[in-house]
């Protein structure tokens, strides 16, 4: 890609959870999960990654690090999130006001929130802290951990069938999927 970074997919037979070496993705049976790795190095890699496709300039632009910190510390791919928010809010460039949801995340009543169109959205402090709350506030990292994984949602597609399941609005999951 011209940056000196790359990303590779390797199948399980090609991963070792515990001794992989480099950046990278692994698929294991449906479900994927990052190798360690710095989190400077691999936000490095979103960050080039987003620009090549254009978002540069978005408000999630050149936070690759704190998708990566908040994934690491909730256990979240943070290759998931970046298509979430890709997909939701073009990276974070249609959102509702004064919410830095990038996730098209809801809220209730009792949560911070906007309200846009009748419907209530969550609201975080900053685009950073929605990636990377430190543990203290529901992120968004920690948010998929507590209502999707640990709920035994563990493949991309489960994720996103409940995340984003046909007939709620335009959603479209195949799509989302492939992305």
């Amino acid at each position: 890609n011209g940056g000196g970074s790359a990303v590779a997919v390797q199948n399980s037979n090609d991963c070792n959870k515990t001794g992989a070496q480099g950046v990278g993705t692994c698929v294991d049976d449906g479900r994927i999960f990052t190798i360690n790795v710095s989190d400077e190095e691999l936000g490095k890699v979103i960050d080039e990654y987003t620009a090549s496709k254009g978002f540069g300039s978005a408000p999630l632009a050149n936070l690759g690090s704190k998708f990566v910190s908040g994934s690491k510390r909730a256990g979240v791919n943070p290759f998931l999130l970046v298509q979430i928010a890709i997909q939701e809010s073009g990276y974070g460039k249609a959102i509702p006001d004064n919410s830095f949801n990038s996730f098209g995340r809801t809220a209730t009543a009792s949560q911070p929130n906007v309200s846009t169109a009748g419907r209530l959205w969550y609201k975080y402090d900053s685009f950073a802290d929605s990636l990377d709350g430190g543990g203290t506030k529901d992120d968004q990292p920690s948010y998929l951990k507590k209502v999707y994984i640990d709920e035994g949602k563990i493949t991309i597609e489960d994720i996103i069938m409940k995340y984003a399941p046909p007939g709620d609005g335009a959603n479209d999951p195949e799509g989302y999927i492939a992305g």
